[in-house]
Order: C-alpha cells, then sequence, then structure tokens
C-alpha cells in the first residue's frame, strides 16, 4: 500500500485507520488523502481497476478533506434516508471514508454484501453499513 497524504492529519494515524477498517481479502492498493476548496467536510472514491491520472493500475481510493476551518459537523440521511449518521469530526469523516471505498474495493472482488437492501455488485447500501459499523466501533474505542 501507497499513501500519499497532502493534509495535516498525521500520516501514521491514517495507516492506523486503514489496517483498522480494511476488509479482509484485499491488498495492494494506493490511497491518497487531500484537502479540498469544495463542500464544507468530506468526499471520496474507490476506482477498482486503476485511474488513468494514477502512475499504477492498482486500486486506488482518493479522499478529500475540508480544511480544518471550514469543516463542519454534518449530518448524513444517506440513500432515501438509509442509514442517517453525524460526522462530528475531520477524523471521524476520514475514517468513514476510508472504510466506505475500502468496502468498494472489497466488493470488486466479492459478490455483494449481507446488508438488507443492498443491490448489484457495487453496492452503496452495503459500504455504507459497514462504514457506519466500523465508525461506531471507533466512537466505542474497539478497534485496535
Amino acid at each position: 500500500m501507497r499513501l500519499k497524504n497532502y493534509t495535516d492529519v498525521s500520516s501514521d494515524w491514517i495507516r492506523w485507520c486503514i489496517r483498522a477498517v480494511r476488509p479482509g481479502g484485499i491488498g495492494n492498493f494506493d490511497v491518497r488523502v487531500s484537502n479540498t476548496q469544495r463542500g464544507r467536510t468530506a468526499s471520496g472514491r474507490a476506482y477498482h481497476a486503476g485511474s488513468a491520472y494514477h502512475d499504477r493500475a492498482d486500486p486506488f481510493i482518493v479522499i478529500r478533506l475540508a480544511p480544518p476551518s471550514r469543516f463542519k459537523a454534518t449530518r448524513i440521511a444517506g440513500n432515501g434516508g438509509y442509514l442517517p449518521h453525524t460526522l462530528g469530526s475531520r477524523q471521524e469523516a476520514l475514517l468513514f471514508l476510508l472504510a466506505h471505498e475500502l468496502r468498494h474495493l472489497w466488493q470488486a472482488n466479492y459478490s455483494r454484501g449481507m446488508v438488507y437492501g443492498s443491490r448489484g455488485r457495487f453496492s452503496e447500501r452495503d459500504a455504507d453499513a459497514y462504514a457506519l459499523h466500523m465508525l461506531r466501533r471507533f466512537r466505542r474505542g474497539e478497534l485496535v
């Protein structure tokens, strides 16, 4: 795994998050975490077959975080009000997005997840449910 970090968040903490939330059965992927000028929270994208603007054909995850001065705690309703949750800090947003996008990489290698209502190979419901499960474990202090 290669990590490119362009934010003020510690690279060691990002690596810890990746180890803590990575589903089993995936490896050899790259992660880029950068600041964004758009929006007030964060966004992410997973490229399971590489990307044209990435120098390798490995799976690639891009996470964009708002700078600390512009980050705003956000309540996300999810898909059609499914699995609502609140991201209260940049660390929670980063952990949630890493778990969500890593789940999409997992979905590329395996059949769909086990969440009720998930459809298709790349299910947002399944990825949201997995990320929310990891966020709740993080809040309870269960991630090691």
